[in-house]
């Protein structure tokens, strides 16, 4: 009797622990819905007080890894922000959950090793593009930007044409102030360069250090779950950088 009663304390107890372990799908929602560490050094090196220049928020979300805020700065950029944020808000950048549980939507389709990430294309592959094209806002067309790509900065993708930006963007994960002239870079991370980090290390094995812009498989490509507005209640994201 003794000894039933010690298996059936021994099977209650590693219930318990079972019970109590958060299961892999548990570990990386939670994982997911963490907004990292980090921001760009904009983030402490400019005066962004909404006081003196209009600003706004957005969160972007990456599957499986974290959530990453941004500053996007109107005052420098304002046709890029407004066409951002207005994709940003009609959903374009959310991904959709299908039948079979799994996210369909936006990636980058490319992670270039110590150098950027770039997503947003509808295609996945870098082709595709939207029929709203913008003014690009960078000193080679004659508008003057004073947001350098420095690590952590995000840019629009363009095509030779300098007005051709859309909806594909990119995140510098170095300093590359030779991209300043050509490229309208419109805001700055201010949380969450960790989770950046995490994915370029994490993917950029695909690449060839040596060769820029090697197009991610399909179904290796990191899910951008979602990009969202974030008012900014209380001036608690100004108070963070400013």
């Amino acid at each position: 009797m003794k000894r039933i009663f010690a298996i059936l304390i021994l099977i209650c107890t590693l219930g318990l622990v079972a019970c109590g372990e958060p299961s892999q799908y548990e570990q990386d929602q939670a994982k997911t819905n963490t907004i990292g560490t980090g921001a760009c050094v904009f983030a402490t090196e400019r005066d962004t007080k909404t006081a003196k220049r209009n600003v706004g928020y957005v969160e972007m979300c990456i599957e499986g890894y974290g959530r990453v805020v941004f500053l996007l700065d109107a005052t420098t950029a304002p046709k890029t922000v407004v066409n951002f944020i207005g994709l940003v808000k009609g959903g374009y950048y959310d991904a959709p959950t299908t039948d079979d549980g799994k996210y369909h939507g936006n990636t980058f389709h490319i992670v270039d090793k110590d150098r950027l990430l770039q997503g947003g294309c509808p295609n996945g592959d870098g082709s595709g593009t939207l029929e709203n094209k913008i003014f690009g806002e960078f000193p080679d067309n004659g508008w003057a930007n004073d947001i350098s790509h420095k690590k952590g900065v995000i840019s629009m993708v363009r095509e030779n044409d300098p007005n051709t930006a859309a909806c594909q963007f990119f995140i510098c994960m170095k300093d590359m102030p030779e991209l300043d002239p050509q490229y309208a870079a419109f805001g700055y991370v201010i949380a969450g360069m960790s989770v950046l980090e995490e994915v370029m290390n994490d993917y950029a094995k695909y690449a060839d250090a040596e060769q820029a812009g090697i197009i991610l498989e399909k179904e290796e490509q990191p899910v951008i779950k979602y990009i969202k507005w974030v008012p900014d209640k209380d001036g608690y994201w100004a108070s963070r950088h400013s």
